[in-house]
């Protein structure tokens, strides 16, 4: 996301690093808040990893399954000090816009990591808190679908669990297509 936020975005990003200390620049992470002390910054973007879905396709010696990742973009702009409630909504939607373009362009290039399809959701959720303090805070929900091709290495004895690709003693048993 920091890599492909344009030079003239509207709140721009820090050139120099996406964890960013300027008020006026987008702060990138990968966690809902940024920490010591928690905290949300001026413009932040967080992109989080939500649930899989992994639905068997074809069954046999080899097992095909559909994946369906999701992500989730957290966008955050608070009217602090010297921004107005009008131009912190307008950058807001600056963010949405910018955010949405570089989704799109970047699911036309997912294919050659081997992801068939990137599905964004319409809109995006609006949590604002605007009742005690004046957050603005919208969600986008992208899906990643994939397929994974698996094949259980003989004399195994697997038990059919999958706790994740960081699971080494899974792993150690699947061979991956």
């Amino acid at each position: 996301m920091y890599n492909n936020w344009g030079q003239l975005a509207s709140p721009p990003r820090d050139p120099a690093t996406p964890e960013t200390f300027l008020s006026n620049s987008v702060y990138f992470t990968t966690r809902e808040y940024a920490t010591n002390p928690q905290r949300i910054h001026s413009f932040q973007i967080s992109v989080r990893a939500g649930p899989r879905k992994t639905t068997p396709e074809e069954v046999g010696a080899l097992v095909t399954y559909k994946v369906e990742a999701e992500l989730f973009v957290h966008i955050w702009a608070i009217a602090g000090i010297g921004n107005d409630f009008e131009t912190t909504e307008n950058l807001l939607q600056n963010m949405v816009d910018q955010t949405d373009a570089i989704i799109r362009l970047q699911a036309t290039n997912a294919s050659s990591s081997g992801i068939q399809f990137v599905r964004l959701a319409p809109g995006e959720a609006n949590m604002d808190d605007l009742n005690r303090v004046h957050v603005f805070h919208r969600v986008m929900r992208v899906t990643a679908i994939y397929y994974r091709t698996e094949a259980s290495v003989p004399g195994s004895f697997h038990t059919g669990t999958y706790n994740g690709a960081d699971n080494p003693s899974y792993d150690s048993q699947v061979i991956y297509a």
